[in-house]
């Protein structure tokens, strides 16, 4: 999963989860933090990618991440997508 902004992020300020929010055939599935990846920046500190150390599920997901722009505006943000 990678995140590219748009300016340089203050990698101590940004924070970013995947929450799977749907599994098919489990209609009352609640959420469930994904916790098996690991964030990295690229050098110019505009992409953030987030490396699964396994496969994720079938399911819809959601990235939820926040993070403040050298500038110190802070900015929030989800990305939702699917795995079939």
């Amino acid at each position: 999963v990678t995140l590219t902004f748009s300016q340089p992020v203050d990698p101590a300020t940004a924070a970013a989860s995947i929450v799977m929010t749907a599994m098919p055939g489990m209609a009352n599935h609640g959420e469930m933090a994904i916790r098996n990846f690991t964030p990295s920046w690229s050098a110019d500190r505009k992409t953030l990618t987030l490396t699964l150390k396994k496969p994720l599920p079938a399911g819809t997901y959601e990235v939820r991440w926040q993070a403040a722009a050298a500038d110190g505006h802070a900015m929030t943000g989800t990305v939702n997508f699917t795995v079939s």
